[in-house]
């Protein structure tokens, strides 16, 4: 094969590789420094992955801390193409992809900084500081962040200390032996008046 030939053909097979989605590598601006990209986010928080789709980039976060923003404590993350696009191709078994497109592992706790949102959903993509979170990045917290709650756990309901049911059972006797001592001597108390008046005899004049 003459050089040219072959030279021709390793640039087109370079240039239709480019061409697949999700096989050209994002073509991001240059690297913003946290603190920049927080101010300019839609929102921030700081929360664990515990559902994916999409190919892992829709991802469900329950959320641990807000740092900026309007955000569920259970909220969903896309990193992909609008929700429309990936909805409109999977019913019809295809999948889209962007170039920018950033995925998520399920269990791994993020610092997500999403520069818009769709409805709900807040939106993300390769190009962002989103990363897995570690304690370096403690110093961009705000002072004005949000400590997000757990649930409830229904067991601390259904299981209270054994020490809990004893006191409630003494306190449920003492009454209960109060109450009957107190009704005893009121009965005792009435007869008694009665047999008093009983042995009273009326006198003539």
């Amino acid at each position: 094969m003459k050089p040219n030939v072959r030279r021709g053909l390793v640039v087109a097979l370079t240039a239709s590789l480019t061409l697949i989605p999700g096989i050209a590598q994002a073509s991001c601006a240059e690297s913003i420094p946290v603190p920049e990209a927080i101010a300019n986010a839609k929102a921030v928080f700081v929360g664990t992955v515990t559902d994916t789709e999409h190919q892992d980039r829709l991802a469900t976060f329950e959320v641990d801390q807000i740092w900026k923003g309007d955000v569920d404590r259970i909220v969903l993350v896309n990193g992909g193409p609008a929700l429309s696009d990936l909805e409109e191709a999977k019913a019809i078994g295809h999948q889209v992809h962007t170039s920018a497109d950033r995925s998520y592992q399920v269990g791994n706790r993020y610092l997500v900084v999403a520069h818009g949102s769709e409805g709900r959903v807040l939106l993300d993509n390769q190009c962002s500081v989103t990363q897995v979170y570690n304690s370096d990045l403690d110093q961009y917290r705000p002072d004005s962040a949000i400590t997000v709650s757990p649930p409830l756990d229904d067991t601390v309901f259904d299981q209270p200390e054994t020490g809990v049911f004893e006191t409630a059972a003494v306190i449920g006797l003492v009454v209960t032996a109060v109450t009957a001592a107190a009704a005893i001597g009121l009965i005792t108390y009435r007869r008694s008046r009665r047999g008093g008046h009983q042995g009273v005899q009326p006198t003539s004049s």
